[in-house]
């Protein structure tokens, strides 16, 4: 089971970051969430679901992430992250119309999809 908390979200970088992505929609941050550390990374929520969707035996040829929320680690490349860590160490990327893209004519068998 997860931690309810993570440090990436305490860093004064993405409080900054997450408060200038929600201002165009007339949003606010909870500033007391972000201090308390609440929340954690899509990898860190993603990665022990990856093993139930493949393996060695079936690996994955491309992986892609599909979010509407800032992650809590938005400088790092969370889909490339997970690539690493998915059997078959598929193409990684952060868009919905790539499967399609890339699933015809190349020879991709596998594909997963994450929806944060």
């Amino acid at each position: 089971m997860l931690d309810e908390h993570d440090d990436s979200a305490r860093d004064p970088a993405y409080q900054a970051y997450l408060t200038d992505m929600v201002r165009p929609y007339g949003l606010s941050v909870h500033s007391g969430a972000l201090s308390d550390g609440r929340g954690q990374s899509y990898g860190d929520l993603a990665e022990p679901l990856l093993g139930q969707v493949a393996s060695p035996e079936q690996p994955v040829d491309l992986l892609v992430m599909a979010f509407a929320v800032p992650d809590v680690t938005p400088w790092q490349c969370t889909a490339s992250q997970l690539s690493h860590r998915c059997p078959g160490s598929p193409m990684a990327f952060a868009g919905l119309r790539l499967i399609r893209a890339q699933a015809t004519g190349t020879g991709f068998s596998r594909a997963v999809l994450v929806l944060v």
